[in-house]
């Protein structure tokens, strides 16, 4: 028995300490009816004599001649838990308990009830504010509480700490590829296993994302956080399998000691962050110490996948609109789809800079789906603006084709957006397509079947050949641009281009050049019946307002001819 009030008349010792009745169990003295009745809700009122031998010999301990007991129950968020119970002892006589005293003693026994709930709760309410929902570790207010806590103590003691800020490797990728409940289940594991490898004292905390902190609060000298940092990536070398996947998995971390970097929280942890920063930059899978030779800003690439996760949310991209012309009339048969990021902080981003980064943080999976999207709903735009219907052509990254949810994707955009396939064209590149084949084979049939227009991008730049392509069900082949800068300096080039438009036709594929800059470079397509082009010699790619006015243009031209 956890808790126990007694009373006595004046000048009787009242029996307080009872070792024989505390933490003891029922079975110890056969008591298991007790526990049934109670658990049930049901009071025990009798007197000595109405209890069994074994029951008595127990009340005799503390000259117990009649006992009223009535159970406390705590409700939770499954229902009343049986938590305990509360009694009545008279010790001097014999008695019936009334009514009136059995309700008092569940009354008093609700009011317990009440504050045990108002204590739990209170409880529960601190504790989610202070741990991560989906790892259950401290979460980085209780991170920041126990830091604080832990400087002070180790200069006390003439010790150092460290704080480490610990990053997964290519966790987007996971994630996007293979759903978030498998990327949650992987930060699960991760957090049980940073657990298990660190010593007793030390704190592991999710700092949100895939995102981990560390606090070391005495060590001896730097060896103590490498030996962690290196049972850290020791720990997650072994594999993660959900679900039938087999995942391997490795980190980042950044370290920053405390004699090293300055005694306070938000130093150490900003000086750890950015010793993450240059772990990754040295390749990842590796820990790196902060020193005052760092500077506090992050590597540029680093920075740039930091306000990438960013521009998304705050609509930070836009699209502009390259037209494709047709090359024996000069009409706008469709346009292409460009990103283009404008960052508060650093102004026009190009494209050549931030999609190299997105493809390798995993956020161009994010990015395209976005990308796709608002192409569509500008193209359904136009059509309701009164303009003739045109095919709006958009790049799928090698990432995002792969994505096992890509043919649903695209069919909820479609229906979002009302555009019918047919003005929708996904360009795939030509390395993508021939590193599966048969994969590419299989995705690009169940977009054709949806009625969407496919092309192979950047053609020339892969290893791969039109007999090879031609097991795939395409509409357009697009000639890098690579090739046709070379077109007129170059005989084999042109040759090489004139067979690729011969062939291409003949398999029933209608060829665009791209990059087109020069007239004699047009003359020479124009020659051998290259399809269409696409390039500066016609037009930049345009903002929204500007091509929606070219378009116009372009359908009166088109009604007057």
């Amino acid at each position: 028995m956890s808790l126990r009030y007694a009373w006595s008349r004046e000048l009787l010792e009242p029996p307080i300490h009872q070792p024989h009745w505390k933490n003891r169990l029922y079975s110890d003295f056969n008591k298991s009816d007790w526990y049934g009745m109670l658990a049930s809700g049901r009071a025990i009122k009798r007197t000595i004599e109405e209890f069994p031998v074994a029951e008595q010999s127990l009340l005799d301990l503390d000259n117990i001649l009649s006992l009223l007991v009535v159970p406390i129950f705590v409700i939770g968020e499954v229902g009343s838990t049986f938590w305990g119970w509360m009694a009545l002892a008279d010790c001097q006589q014999e008695r019936c308990w009334s009514m009136q005293e059995e309700s008092t003693l569940f009354t008093m026994a609700a009011s317990i009830s009440s504050a045990l709930l108002r204590q739990q709760t209170e409880e529960t309410i601190r504790y989610r504010a202070l741990h991560d929902l989906l790892t259950d570790l401290p979460n980085r207010t209780l991170f920041n509480e126990q830091l604080s806590l832990a400087i002070p103590n180790a200069s006390r003691q003439e010790k150092s700490l460290a704080v480490m800020f610990l990053d997964l490797d290519r966790f987007k990728t996971i994630n996007d590829t293979l759903g978030h409940t498998v990327g949650d289940r992987l930060l699960q594991s991760v957090a049980g296993r940073l657990k298990n490898c660190l010593r007793l004292g030390d704190i592991v905390a999710r700092w949100g994302g895939d995102e981990f902190t560390i606090l070391l609060p005495q060590i001896e000298d730097n060896e103590d956080a490498t030996r962690a940092a290196q049972r850290i990536q020791q720990a997650l070398d072994s594999v993660f399998t959900f679900e039938g996947h087999d995942l391997y998995i490795t980190s980042s971390i950044g370290i920053a000691l405390l004699d090293e970097t300055g005694g306070d929280t938000e130093t150490l942890i900003k000086n750890a962050d950015t010793a993450l920063y240059y772990a990754k930059e040295q390749g990842r899978n590796c820990y790196q110490f902060y020193n005052a030779s760092m500077s506090t800003k992050a590597p540029e690439r680093l920075t740039l996948e930091k306000r990438l996760r960013q521009a998304l949310e705050k609509e930070e991209f836009n699209l502009v609109y390259q037209p494709r012309v047709e090359v024996a009339t000069g009409h706008i048969l469709g346009t292409e789809a460009l990103i283009r990021w404008q960052s508060p902080e650093m102004g026009a981003v190009s494209p050549g800079s931030f999609i190299p980064v997105a493809e390798e943080s995993g956020l161009i999976v994010s990015i395209g789906e976005w990308t796709l999207r608002e192409a569509c709903r500008q193209n359904k735009l136009w059509q309701q603006a009164g303009l003739a219907p045109i095919c709006v052509a958009v790049n799928l990254s090698p990432l995002q084709f792969r994505q096992p949810k890509l043919v649903e994707m695209v069919a909820q955009i479609l229906k979002e957006t009302e555009l019918e396939p047919q003005y929708l064209e996904l360009e795939v590149t030509e390395t993508t397509a021939i590193q599966d084949i048969d994969f590419t084979r299989r995705v690009l049939q169940e977009l054709e079947q949806m009625g969407v227009r496919l092309a192979i991008d950047d053609f020339g730049t892969g290893h791969s050949s039109l007999s090879r392509l031609q097991l795939l069900p395409l509409h357009n082949l697009k000639i890098d641009r690579s090739f046709i800068q070379e077109l007129t300096e170059n005989v084999k080039v042109a040759h090489i281009v004139t067979a690729v438009v011969t062939l291409g036709q003949s398999l029933g594929l209608s060829i665009i050049a791209e990059g087109v800059e020069k007239a004699e470079e047009l003359e020479f397509l124009k020659s051998i019946n290259c399809d269409a082009v696409q390039g500066f010699f016609f037009y930049h790619p345009l903002s929204v307002e500007a091509a929606t006015e070219i378009l116009r243009q372009n359908q009166a031209k088109m009604i007057n001819s």
